[in-house]
């Protein structure tokens, strides 16, 4: 079968939507599956109201990228040679190759990919958030009423869609347990030690998360912590934190396995990566009370949960962790065995059986 992903955009920097859109192209391939991953330089639309210099602005983007290579992901992540990549102008038919099936990945392609020939492939949407962050609320829920199937990470998603009467199928997503995985026990960690993901994005909560750290360290001084994210490190980070600048997978597997919490301060999730594999890698997590973590997080079971941009709660979970050893290596435990039920074994036999139904 020949499937084909539109991403939003260039892959060059690590990003979990993508990354589950790679994990998917990898295991498809594997099957024997062609399947081609496209790379828009340009996804808006005011080409429309300004086409010429809207495509002068599109073209100089397009070569720049093109001769610099900063568009392919394979710095970070690894894909299958069987898998084709493409660097493209923009969603237009010329660009796009025939296929058996396209999926869009976010709401801004599937506006375009709807309107592409029926010769391009049957549409399918992986939606992997609400993503009304990114655009007009009304355009966003536009797309989930389109006439394709759509495919929801979560449960949370799904009931979203539903809500604006709109069905779907729920494949949540699988996690790479080869890639990540528990090498130092929780009882040989230093228990006061954290990580965290770090993001410019106001909607990842970062400055929740750091201000709650900042305040347990003036409970308990042995608070550390390790930070790390795409930016550089910010400038107003206090020096006992230490920063890494896009970890490579194996420095970021060691983060997690160094550090006996984890704490997950987003304010809206898809689904919360970074949370699942600090699971995997088994650290307790504190998490904020979204849909995206609530897929695996189940308050006092599996992790810790807080109200969304609540600095206090996050902090009084962070002192409870440290000093209360059986609550961590309990949430440690068992929130490694949750999150491996969730794997990429299960997800493609859900995606193919998906596939075999066109």
């Amino acid at each position: 079968m020949r499937i084909t992903f539109v991403l939003p955009g260039g892959g060059y920097n690590p990003s979990g939507g993508f990354k589950i859109v790679y994990e998917y192209a990898n295991h498809l391939s594997r099957a024997g599956h062609k399947v081609t991953l496209i790379h828009p330089a340009y996804i808006g639309a005011a080409i429309e109201r300004h086409p010429v210099s809207s495509l002068r602005r599109i073209m100089s983007r397009y070569l720049s990228r093109l001769f610099t290579q900063r568009w392919k992901p394979t710095r970070w992540f690894p894909l299958e040679e069987s898998v084709s990549i493409r660097w493209i102008p923009l969603i237009h038919p010329a660009f796009i190759p025939d296929a058996d099936v396209i999926f869009s990945t976010l709401w801004l392609t599937a506006e375009q990919v709807f309107h592409l020939p029926e010769s391009k492939g049957k549409q399918l949407y992986l939606v992997q958030g609400i993503e009304t962050w990114g655009g007009a609320d009304d355009r966003v829920i536009n797309t989930w009423k389109l006439p394709i199937r759509k495919i929801a990470i979560s449960r949370w998603i799904q009931a979203e869609l539903k809500a604006a009467g709109a069905e779907s199928t729920y494949i949540p997503n699988g996690l790479d347990f080869e890639k990540f995985g528990c090498d130092t026990p929780m009882a040989s960690r230093d228990p006061a030690r954290i990580a965290m993901l770090y993001s410019a994005l106001p909607i990842k909560g970062s400055s929740a998360g750091i201000a709650a750290l900042i305040a347990a360290r003036k409970e308990n001084p042995a608070i550390s912590a390790e930070l790390f994210g795409v930016p550089g490190r910010p400038h107003d980070l206090p020096e006992w934190i230490t920063y890494h600048q896009t970890p490579s997978q194996t420095e970021l597997r060691a983060i997690y396995n160094r550090c006996s919490i984890f704490i997950a301060p987003s304010l809206s999730e898809g689904w919360g990566l970074t949370a699942s594999e600090a699971m995997q890698c088994g650290a307790a997590v504190i998490a904020t009370r979204i849909g995206g973590h609530e897929e695996f997080c189940i308050d006092m079971q599996s992790a810790i949960l807080c109200e969304p941009g609540s600095t206090d709660a996050i902090k009084n979970a962070v002192i409870e962790l440290v000093q209360n050893t059986g609550l961590r290596e309990r949430l440690s435990r068992d929130g490694h065995a949750l999150i491996s039920r969730f794997t990429w074994q299960s997800s493609v036999e859900k995606m193919l059986a998906v596939l075999d139904e066109r």
